[in-house]
């Protein structure tokens, strides 16, 4: 279905597996409608075609006003078929909750829900598990959940927000170890016993590889594009800039702290070229600034 991504469309489109995504924006809201719509017929004829089958219970729309905006907009009413498609606040895209606000609470609290789920299951099997074995169970079922879309909602989101998450992680660290909340013993401490990079810091360490991706090339098209003059940085412009992402006032909230982290690294981790060497050095160099 790879031809499905070039049809002429008003939006754009990504497609992963069976997930396929249209997005648009405007500053005339009104205009988003028929787009849409016109959209919409291209790509249920190009299905027709191919003897495809669109699904209108398994379609959403989600509408982002602006954050300033203070009217509020309509929801523009879009066909599949004779079905319209029904608007929603948050849904799913690859596991990760997407709300109308862009606050991420929701795939937040999904993290806190699904983690304490685990982490029950976790403290009752933990009387019969060792050291390895209950730090295994973290990283196999605890920690995918803690990473997904890690950059986006904790680089996005007040610390207040995320701290239920980071509440978490520390309950699990203390199962893992077996220890008390009555024994006075720091976290930090336990995450370094357990080689387990904290919450913030693993916020750090993945925003970290995504800036070196992104500096020696290696990211997606659609990333690099967020990140001007950076496409370009081969080995002997990386050495001349000191091995910094470039800065530029356009950086949106979320990419501009990427930056920040990437370039406050020490130098002797910002220019290492390879991925497997920055990820052992740069996890060892966040452990020991517990």
């Amino acid at each position: 279905i790879n031809d499905l991504l070039s049809l002429p469309l008003n939006s754009n489109i990504h497609a992963y597996a069976d997930e396929t995504t249209l997005y648009l924006s405007s500053r005339d809201p009104s205009s988003l409608e028929p787009s849409l719509q016109e959209d919409l017929s291209t790509i249920s004829l190009w299905c027709l075609h191919n003897r495809l089958h669109l699904n209108p219970t398994k379609s959403q729309l989600l509408l982002f006003p602006h954050p300033r905006s203070s009217s509020q907009l309509l929801c523009p009413r879009i066909m599949l078929g004779t079905i319209a498609i029904p608007e929603t606040t948050t849904f799913r895209l690859l596991g990760i909750h997407v709300d109308n606000k862009l606050n991420w609470s929701a795939h937040i609290s999904s993290i806190v829900h699904r983690s304490h789920k685990l982490l029950n299951l976790l403290w009752n099997v933990s009387f019969y598990l060792g050291f390895s074995s209950r730090l295994l169970f973290y990283y196999n079922f605890i920690h995918p959940i803690l990473i997904l879309g890690l950059p986006l909602y904790y680089l996005s989101s007040p610390s207040s927000s995320t701290h239920p998450i980071y509440s978490v992680q520390k309950r699990a660290i203390r199962i893992i170890t077996n220890t008390r909340l009555s024994e006075r013993i720091r976290s930090s401490s336990l995450f370094v016993i357990c080689g387990v990079l904290p919450l913030p810091s693993l916020a750090t360490y993945h925003s970290s590889i995504l800036g070196h991706s992104i500096l020696t090339g290696s990211c997606p098209p659609y990333l690099q594009s967020h990140f001007p003059n950076s496409s370009s940085s081969r080995r002997s412009t990386r050495a001349s800039t000191g091995h910094k992402l470039p800065s530029h006032y356009s950086y949106i909230k979320s990419v501009l702290k990427i930056v920040v982290t990437f370039n406050s690294l020490p130098l002797s981790i910002r220019s290492l070229s390879s991925s497997s060497s920055l990820k052992k050095h740069l996890k060892k160099h966040l452990l020991m600034s517990l």
